[in-house]
């Protein structure tokens, strides 16, 4: 049951016994009419001059009661999820151009925490703010203590969805705060790619997409994690991931379609992966290149033989991106791995038809290219290079990274 009021919308979970108010990013501002829409349990709430106000799918209140509430943890069911390929933005309409956000895609998971999850600094401070006020003394913690506070990780709650034989397809960082929250999972895998130490702490927000799920059941747990230890605290509540339209051309067979999606993350890893290696074998040429700029020894066979060894790397490069004087010109040559790739890449978000034959061909003369590709790397960052260093080394070169330590 729900009421519009003076100062918000409440609801009751036990026939008006007692009333939760609906917060969310609701303002306290008066409310004069509420429509349910049944047939997706939408609650929409008119307002007194701020619009109109919807709660996606109220249907987790109705599981809500008064014992559940004083559970540690509890999750809700989760409306189906509709998969559909989807497009943001839109076409320019000048000064008159307005477009609301749309509801969050996929998924969405439901779960309230009767407690906020806290550090135990957070909670020596909350402790030492009541005896401020009280005006009691203050003692400083002991140095264990303080140290105990710096080592301690921030506590974590895991949203796991598995599919219907139990293996996880996704770990969802949630809230940690005390109350209800809605978490939505994208219907995808994780990204899956080679992973650079050197570029992890990154200020971009551009994050890689996984591939899509089949359509099928699912289901989701709830865990905290707190101090290195994980409990679980609530699940396994089931769902149905739905396709929300077959195209109208029939296309590949979902399960295929989900095999070569999975090709293309691994392909995409092995080229990010070889991409990571061809770039520090290339930092480590120029380190070489200025130690042997700083060793006093006349220029000779050692220079000519760092030359031999950028142009093989150029050479390399070339081969998976291409010729960067003819792009410059627009001259295109033969198509790369990279470009090949990038082909077959197109058909890794169309879920209605699928991969077509086209990108099907390119991802497997990509991964033939690649193949050969792989092997050349392989023998010049494991033996080129590491025989012309020991070269350096003998010749005393200053230590650089990769070097024994001195």
């Amino acid at each position: 049951m729900f009421v519009a009021t003076e100062y918000g919308v409440f609801f009751t979970p036990n026939g008006g016994e007692k009333w939760i108010r609906l917060k969310g990013d609701v303002p306290t501002i008066s409310f004069r009419d509420l429509v349910i829409h049944k047939e997706r349990n939408d609650l929409v709430c008119a307002s007194f001059g701020r619009g109109f106000f919807v709660f996606d799918d109220y249907s987790p209140l109705r599981e809500v009661t008064e014992e559940k509430l004083k559970e540690e943890a509890g999750i809700y069911p989760v409306r189906d999820a509709w998969m559909f390929s989807y497009r943001s933005g839109a076409g320019s309409q000048g000064s008159a151009q307005y477009a609301a956000d749309n509801p969050p895609y996929g998924a969405i998971l439901t779960y309230h925490l009767a407690e906020s999850l806290t550090t135990k600094k957070s909670q020596r401070k909350k402790e030492e703010g009541k005896l401020k006020k009280e005006e009691k003394p203050l003692t400083f913690p002991e140095w264990e203590v303080l140290k105990e506070e710096r080592l301690e990780e921030a506590p974590k709650i895991w949203l796991t969805v598995r599919d219907a034989d139990g293996n996880v397809v996704r770990k969802i960082n949630g809230p940690t705060d005390k109350g209800f929250h809605r978490v939505a999972w994208d219907l995808k895998y994780p990204a899956w790619g080679a992973i650079d130490i050197h570029r992890e702490k990154t200020s971009s927000r551009w994050v890689p997409s996984g591939s899509n799920v089949l359509p099928g059941t699912y289901s989701v747990s709830i865990a905290k994690e707190q101090e290195g230890v994980i409990t679980e605290l609530a699940g396994q509540v089931e769902f149905e991931v739905i396709k929300l339209y077959e195209g109208a051309i029939r296309g590949m067979d979902p399960v295929d379609a989900g095999a070569f999606r999975k090709e293309i993350n691994l392909m995409r890893e092995a080229t990010s992966a070889a991409s990571i290696v061809f770039d520090e074998a290339n930092k480590k040429v120029k380190a070489m290149q200025t130690a042997l700029s700083r060793m006093p020894t006349p220029a000779g066979e050692l220079y000519e033989e760092l030359y031999a060894l950028k142009r093989q790397l150029i050479a390399f490069e070339e081969q998976v991106y291409g010729d960067p004087a003819k792009y410059e010109l627009s001259e295109y040559d033969y198509p790369t791995v990279s470009q090949r790739l990038g082909v077959a890449s197109g058909g890794f978000y169309n879920l209605t038809y699928g991969p077509t034959a086209t990108q099907v061909m390119c991802l497997e003369i990509a991964k033939e290219q690649f193949e050969a590709l792989t092997t050349d790397l392989e023998v010049l960052v494991n033996e080129t290079i590491p025989a012309f260093e020991q070269k350096l080394i003998d010749a005393g070169a200053p230590w650089m990274n990769g070097m024994p330590l001195k």
